[in-house]
């Protein structure tokens, strides 16, 4: 959906291809820009860089993230998208928009590099910055984990509640 922010992303693909790196990006999921989307990436010649893996089970999305180095999340609107905690939960690095509160969530607990909204400039400079760096930031990934964690999430809400 447009709302995600995909034709961002293949924006700055195009970008981050032009500087030669050996990057590749798996987008998963389905939508209305389907179409578009292997329309855009064929007419671009991005092929070799990005798959389209459309709508998956879990068993090949556990597989993809235990494969990848990074998530990314260019939404132009969005609060707390469910791929955010998952991310959280591999261990993952995050590139998110400072959209919602991903932007927040992602500088206070320093688990994400944090872009503006719909600026392929800018998220093409994080996933170099990225792809040039095997460091994994931690930052307070464990606290953060703690409060997408359901039964602490209940028991914060019940004590706020009562």
């Amino acid at each position: 959906e447009k709302v995600k922010g995909f034709d961002l992303l293949l924006e700055s693909m195009i970008l981050l291809t032009a500087e030669k790196l050996d990057v590749h990006l798996d987008v998963v999921g389905g939508g209305e820009m389907e179409d578009w989307a292997e329309n855009f990436i064929e007419r671009k010649g991005l092929g070799r860089w990005v798959a389209l893996q459309g709508k998956v089970d879990d068993s090949t999305l556990a597989s993809l993230y235990a494969t990848s180095d990074c998530v990314l999340i260019p939404s132009r609107s969005e609060s707390i998208p469910l791929v955010f905690s998952e991310a959280l939960r591999f261990n993952l690095d995050l590139i998110v928009t400072d959209v919602g509160d991903m932007g927040i969530l992602g500088r206070d607990y320093g688990v994400a590099a944090v872009v503006p909204p719909a600026d392929p400039k800018a998220l093409k400079e994080a996933m170099k910055k990225k792809a040039r760096s095997q460091k994994r930031e931690q930052g307070r990934r464990e606290e953060l984990l703690k409060l997408f964690n359901i039964e602490t999430s209940v028991e914060r809400f019940l004590a706020d509640y009562k």
